[in-house]
C-alpha cells in the first residue's frame, strides 16, 4: 500500500517525519477542550451525543470549530476528535442524572 511520508525540519535543521492527521487531531481537541471547558465555567453541560448531533449547544461548538479550522468536516470529524479525546485523557465520560427511559445521559467533562 502506498502513502506519502511527510517531514518537518526539528532541531537544528534535522527533518524527521510527522504524521499530518495527528497533528490535526491534536489541534482540533485542544479547541474542543477550550469549548467544553468554556461551558463548564458558564455551568452548562455538554453530552457526547450532542455534540455529535449538533443538538443545542453542539452546533455552537461545531461551528466554532469550523470558524478556528476551515477543514473541519462535523460528519466526518466530530466522532474522531471526540474519541481522541477520551482516548487521551483530556475528556472524560460521566453519567449524569437518570433518564426516565434508558440509560441515563453521558456527559462530557475537561479533566
Amino acid at each position: 500500500m502506498q502513502s506519502s511520508i511527510y517531514f518537518k525540519r526539528g532541531a537544528g535543521g534535522v527533518l524527521e517525519t510527522t504524521n499530518l492527521h495527528k497533528v490535526r487531531l491534536e489541534k482540533l481537541s485542544e479547541d474542543l477542550i477550550y469549548q467544553v471547558f468554556e461551558l463548564s465555567k458558564q455551568g452548562e453541560i455538554i453530552s457526547r451525543s450532542d455534540l455529535e448531533k449538533k443538538r443545542g449547544k453542539g452546533k455552537d461548538i461545531a461551528n466554532a470549530l469550523k470558524d478556528n479550522i476551515k477543514s473541519f468536516n462535523h460528519a466526518r470529524d466530530m466522532k474522531n476528535v471526540i474519541n481522541f479525546c477520551l482516548e487521551n485523557g483530556r475528556l472524560e465520560e460521566i453519567d449524569f442524572g437518570t433518564q426516565k427511559r434508558g440509560a441515563p445521559k453521558k456527559i462530557l467533562r475537561v479533566q
